[in-house]
């Protein structure tokens, strides 16, 4: 029987934990490639409470959507705003089990302009596939929060506009050490991509 995806994904979570050392556990990991985005992984702690982080991308200058899943319960892509800013922050935040899981959150930064383009799902997916090439444009950033695990996986392009860099600082992303990209196995962005995206899809159109 076919791996439900909501339990690769905690499982995913569970071994990039795994592969930190415990005397590190706070440190900051690259994960690189030529040519294309870096991945960080970033302790939670960095990016402040749930309320923070929100408040945090509407005040970075850019242009944000974001994605959740939990089983089959599936936000479409939708932009924070002062409208929606309470649904960001119940997704990060709310636990949906009673193990302690949160929900998968996928924000993704992108150009003026491009937020109702993006809001369809196949576009987004192809503009996704499109950054982690190496194209850092209409997407600028992305950010993950797997269930089940302690630390944010950010994906950067080599090199970043200014708002993206002035995240980073703020965020305090300065790699202690470097791997292959090739070391994120399952959690390498395009697998995560086609893992979330799979169910929208079938709703665009």
């Amino acid at each position: 029987m076919q791996e439900n995806w909501k339990d690769v994904i905690i499982r995913i979570g569970r071994v990039l934990q795994e592969f930190v050392n415990p005397l590190e556990s706070q440190a900051t990991i690259a994960f690189v490639r030529p040519s294309r985005p870096v991945a960080y992984q970033v302790p939670l702690s960095r990016f402040g409470t749930a309320e923070e982080l929100s408040k945090r991308l509407l005040a970075s200058g850019l242009n944000w959507c974001w994605l959740s899943a939990w089983g089959t319960q599936q936000r479409s892509p939708t932009p924070p705003t002062t409208e929606t800013v309470a649904e960001l922050i119940r997704d990060l935040q709310e636990e949906v089990d009673g193990e302690g899981n949160h929900r998968l959150v996928f924000l993704f930064a992108h150009d003026s302009g491009a937020t109702e383009r993006l809001c369809a799902p196949s576009v987004l997916r192809e503009a996704l596939e499109v950054f982690a090439a190496g194209q850092p444009e209409p997407i600028r950033l992305v950010l993950i929060s797997l269930p089940d695990c302690a630390y944010g996986y950010l994906f950067v392009p080599q090199a970043p506009i200014e708002a993206v860099r002035h995240l980073l600082d703020m965020w305090r992303v300065a790699p202690k050490r470097e791997y292959p990209y090739s070391h994120l196995q399952s959690a390498q962005l395009e697998t995560v991509v086609s893992l979330l995206m799979v169910d929208n899809d079938s709703r665009d159109g």
